[in-house]
């Protein structure tokens, strides 16, 4: 009898989400997810647990273990402006303080500990963790410093370059590594940093704040006075400049997902994205609160974390990596597939076929019948498809997904356990 009950119970909140009415709106691409203060935030990290970890200018390292819903500014971390986290396969934090060296929490943050035996400069711009769990940091005006033990001593690398103004330390699948300068643009070096290579993109382009590369292997690089965003597919021997719709050309943050999509954050027009490579960005601002980005993450699902200015952090309301082609062969009905895993925790995959083209919306909703996140509002052409829903920041329980369409709509239920 009870479990009669509750499939009654659940049919009727499935009823219910079916009359809910098929409303396309815009939702904006950014949520705040503010700190408790205004200072500045200029860096980002994300655990394997999905907590949070952002640092700021004069008030230290802020966690937070709900994904931005509250913050907890954890204990003293120097007294400068807090410029960059890593974390290490250990889970070991590492937060590089301006003035006051390098900083080392083996609790998730809860203490700290200074770790600057062997640096002669305690100005950190840049922190690399290796894959073997060496760590490079680099710092304004002393150059690269490395450690092999965890933090607990330090060793200068490039004894005959001096680089100074590392702004940017990334390894690439080779082991070669390359170097961001504020007054230099690009450093490489093929022997694990005993020597390096000059490589300029461009030439009044030298001032390199950020620096990544993709899963092929290509260089980007975002410059500050006026050059934008280069590209390399040859590591650094040739660059192209990439720039076709971005209107601010002092980028001082980039970011790739798995999907090779391209972020980039400017000084004073906030985000733009690129999904061709470089060749072309579109700007991403809405709900943005500062237009001046300083740092980018992702977490597993594929959302985009952004540090500004005034506006705190922000979230992405849906997941960077969209929504993947499964199959382009036309299906013979609309079909929204059972997700999976499910239960899940903390992410779960939805896949859906549409045979005509046509403007879909994706929604969860809670068991009350309130909609809490959008996953599609947008027109796509037939095929199978999927995308990730993230619950996080949700209770354990029941959840509905829900596929609207003009002339179709599906409902199936999810189930989060924590």
């Amino acid at each position: 009898m009870k479990q009669f009950k509750l499939f009654f119970c659940l049919q009727i909140l499935i009823s219910l989400a079916a009359a809910i009415p098929i409303v396309f709106c815009q939702t904006p691409y950014w949520k705040q997810i503010n700190l408790p203060n205004t200072n500045y935030v200029y860096t980002i990290a994300i655990n394997s647990s999905g907590n949070l970890f952002a640092g700021s200018s004069f008030s230290g390292v802020f966690r937070s273990t709900n994904d931005g819903t509250s913050w907890t500014m954890l204990s003293a971390v120097g007294g400068g402006v807090v410029k960059r986290i890593a974390i290490n396969s250990s889970g070991h934090l590492f937060a590089g303080v301006e003035g006051y060296g390098m900083y080392r929490s083996t609790n998730n943050g809860s203490s700290w500990s200074p770790i600057n035996i062997g640096l002669t400069d305690t100005y950190v711009n840049s922190i690399m963790i290796k894959p073997n769990n060496d760590i490079l940091v680099g710092m304004a005006t002393g150059g690269l410093y490395s450690s092999t033990n965890n933090g607990d001593n330090w060793i200068k690398v490039n004894t005959t370059t001096t680089i100074s103004y590392i702004n940017v330390i990334r390894i690439n699948s080779s082991g070669i590594l390359f170097i961001g300068s504020g007054n230099g643009g690009v450093y490489r070096s093929t022997d694990n940093g005993i020597s390096w290579t000059q490589i300029v993109p461009g030439t009044f382009y030298a001032s390199v704040a950020s620096l990544i590369i993709n899963a092929s292997g290509e260089l980007f690089v975002g410059t500050m006075n006026g050059g934008g965003v280069f590209r390399s597919t040859n590591n650094g021997d040739n660059w192209t400049q990439i720039n076709s719709g971005i209107t601010d050309l002092r980028v001082q943050a980039l970011a790739v997902n798995r999907n090779g999509y391209l972020f980039a954050g400017t000084f004073n027009a906030g985000v733009f994205r690129s999904t061709n490579n470089g060749n072309n960005w579109t700007q991403l601002n809405s709900g943005l609160k500062s237009n001046q980005v300083w740092d980018f993450t992702f977490n597993d699902a594929g959302y985009i974390y952004a540090t500004t200015s005034s506006g705190g952090v922000h979230k992405s309301n849906e997941t960077t990596t969209g929504v993947e082609t499964i199959d382009s062969d036309i299906p013979i009905s609309f079909v929204l597939h059972q997700n999976y895993p499910n239960p899940f925790n903390p992410i779960t995959t939805i896949r859906f076929s549409i045979p005509i083209a046509s403007l879909i919306s994706l929604k969860i909703y809670d068991m009350l019948g309130r909609e809490i996140e959008t996953l599609i509002n947008e027109e796509y052409s037939p095929g199978t498809f999927e995308t990730k829903w993230e619950g996080t920041k949700y209770q354990s329980g029941v959840y509905f997904c829900k596929l609207l369409t003009k002339n179709f709509s599906q409902t199936i239920k999810l189930l989060l356990t924590k």
